[in-house]
């Protein structure tokens, strides 16, 4: 079984149809999980939508997949870019991230010592399911976790180009959280928007949110293709 822990646009998806919903009580806080044989699918966000970037409790729900028995999770996320040639529209899978404005390890009942990372294992399976869906998809990048759930300002998001390709606000804490259960994870991004000063358009959240529905068309068949290839 694959965990998945993405946005609402994988509520109505055709590997979920025969799904139940279920709720799992972990010692960090409940997670609301969608369950088939082949995938447990939770919504970072909440069911409705409306938990914040910064009041997701990443540690409720990557324990709620460990207790399912899950080893290896599929973060589906939106970001920034932060480099002209990364266009809005592409889908990246990123190589490694930048995490330090969250840094601290998200268990913090005992002291963990984790080297953090992405499964290679797992960035190759989403690497090979896409060749069908997204041949121009990119293979690697550097991620750049911000707080949120405001955006990064000009002058933040120059500074931190030098440094990463693509912005977002969730993947290098669930990647944290993860390594430090032991968990395989890998993340595929949705490029919605160039960051803020990248391009001369101010950024538009409508905009935003159409493309982060063309792409999540893209990025659900790939995952379909790598459940089914499981």
């Amino acid at each position: 079984m694959i965990g998945i822990i993405g946005g609402t646009l994988f509520r109505n998806s055709s590997f979920l149809a025969s799904a139940k919903s279920i709720c799992i009580t972990t010692e960090y806080g409940k997670a609301e999980v969608i369950k088939t044989d082949e995938a447990a699918f939770i919504n970072r966000h909440g069911l409705t939508g409306n938990i914040p970037p910064h009041k997701i409790c990443h540690a409720a729900n990557i324990k709620a997949l460990q207790i399912l028995g899950i080893k290896y999770v599929i973060g589906a996320c939106s970001a920034g870019s932060m480099k002209k040639h990364i266009r809005p529209g592409s889908v990246i899978i990123p190589s490694d991230y930048i995490n330090l404005w969250n840094i601290s390890t998200v268990f913090n009942d005992k002291i963990r010592h984790i080297a953090p990372g992405l499964s290679l294992a797992l960035r190759e399976k989403l690497i090979k399911a896409s060749k069908e869906v997204a041949p121009n998809i990119i293979e690697e990048g550097i991620y750049f976790q911000s707080t949120g759930p405001r955006f990064e300002t000009k002058a933040e998001i120059s500074m931190m180009s030098h440094f990463a390709d693509i912005v977002g606000m969730t993947m290098g804490q669930e990647a944290d959280a993860a390594a430090e259960l032991g968990m395989e994870y890998a993340g595929i991004c949705s490029v919605d928007n160039y960051a803020n000063g990248v391009a001369k358009e101010n950024i538009s959240e409508n905009n935003i949110r159409e493309l982060a529905k063309e792409n999540g068309e893209k990025i659900k068949r790939i995952i379909l293709n790598v459940i089914t290839s499981s």
